[in-house]
């Protein structure tokens, strides 16, 4: 009964690591690493605020005349190609001016008016600008520099960052790598550059540099993938005990091999013993004879 208690303890303790590796393997099946991505495009597309401030002692006048020099504007930007639906009012404000030198006099109205255009001639903006200036506009707030499909240029940086995160996962991993699911991160951006000047500083050979928009995305990815153990399922889990069951059994045989030999051993010293006994009853007759 000792010996078959011993038998089942070794049994289990043989198990316990079995079953100890197959559940890690199922707890520890996934990796989750963050992905980047960025791109660098040329911009494709300006965008530029003028506008036109008038003053006059007659608020009706000062509107009148700047009224006139927006229409201007317009008309030369439609001449240079750019379509009315990327032409559009920016700010339009109507200030009274006071001159305090002599306590408060008014001395007329002001009206600013903006506008805002997209261009697709990037390298012209300065000439475009110039023209401007020339027929009216005295104000310029600056030009920015930016992209016409902006979705586009984000969906490649994603594409990117998911490549990122493959290659990551890969590195940490070997084998095979299944995605279970995607996160999108907000830290997501695009650097723009902007350049700035002032009417009188703008000519027909006034540069901008555009120079360069870099777009980035960032995501988070949960790979899933089999565990190294081989225990990873309840098949090989039952194969494995069968082959403790065959180990138990030789045991048992090798145990019972013993009790054989063991109750061999006994008869022999049994039979050996009634001889010895029969022996020394032999020897006492033949003293009574005598």
């Amino acid at each position: 009964m000792k010996k078959l208690c011993a038998v089942l303890l070794v049994l289990a303790l043989a198990i316990l690591p079995i079953l100890t590796a197959s559940t890690n393997a199922f707890a520890d099946s996934k990796i989750i690493v963050t992905g980047e991505g960025e791109i660098c495009l040329i911009p494709d597309t300006a965008i530029v605020s003028v506008g036109v401030e008038s003053l006059n002692e007659s608020l009706i006048a000062a509107q009148t005349e700047n009224s006139s020099s927006m229409n201007a504007l317009v008309g030369v930007l439609k001449e240079l190609g750019v379509l009315e639906e990327n032409i559009k009012t920016k700010g339009y404000n109507v200030y009274q001016r006071y001159d305090y030198t002599q306590g408060e006099k008014l001395i007329g109205y002001q009206v600013s008016n903006y506008l805002e255009f997209k261009t697709k001639d990037v390298d012209n903006v300065g000439s475009i600008i110039s023209k401007l200036m020339e027929n009216g506009a005295n104000r310029f707030s600056g030009v920015t520099f930016t992209l016409e499909n902006s979705e586009e240029a984000y969906k490649q940086a994603l594409s990117k960052a998911l490549e990122n995160a493959k290659n990551k996962a890969s590195a940490l991993y070997g084998g095979e790598l299944e995605i279970k699911k995607i996160i999108e991160e907000n830290n997501t951006s695009y650097y723009l550059r902007d350049s700035y000047g002032y009417a009188n500083s703008i000519s027909e050979t006034t540069k901008f540099m555009k120079g360069e928009i870099k777009v980035s995305a960032c995501i988070k990815v949960e790979f899933e993938y089999e565990g190294d153990t081989k225990i990873t399922s309840p098949e090989h889990i039952e194969e494995d005990l069968d082959k403790e069951t065959g180990l138990t059994d030789n045991l048992l045989d090798k145990d019972g091999e013993n009790k054989t030999t063991d109750s061999a051993a006994t008869d022999k010293s049994t039979t050996d013993k009634s001889t010895t006994d029969k022996s020394t009853t032999d020897k006492s007759t033949n003293k009574k004879s005598a």
